[in-house]
């Protein structure tokens, strides 16, 4: 899932990241970096996706549409562009 569709489902569940954060016994902002993937926490990850019933892989795995064909994401790309520019 993407970063915006975990988000969306942590809105449905519990409204708020806030509120998530509180359940999931952790910080709003460790919550936020985890679902961005700027920080990876693997304790909050297996928190978060055992709320609904999913593993960590099924959670955190990037979208196939998010991919251009040979298996790096859409933002390592672009990246990878900026780098050259």
């Amino acid at each position: 899932m993407t970063s915006l569709e975990i988000k969306f489902l942590v809105y449905k569940k519990w409204g708020s990241i806030t509120a998530a954060a509180r359940e999931l016994h952790c910080s709003r902002s460790q919550l936020s970096y985890c679902i961005s993937r700027k920080r990876i926490s693997q304790a909050i990850r297996e928190r978060l996706a055992a709320a609904p019933g999913m593993t960590v892989e099924q959670l955190f795995a990037e979208s196939k549409a998010r991919e251009d064909g040979d298996g790096r994401g859409l933002e390592d790309k672009d990246a990878e562009e900026n780098e050259q520019s």
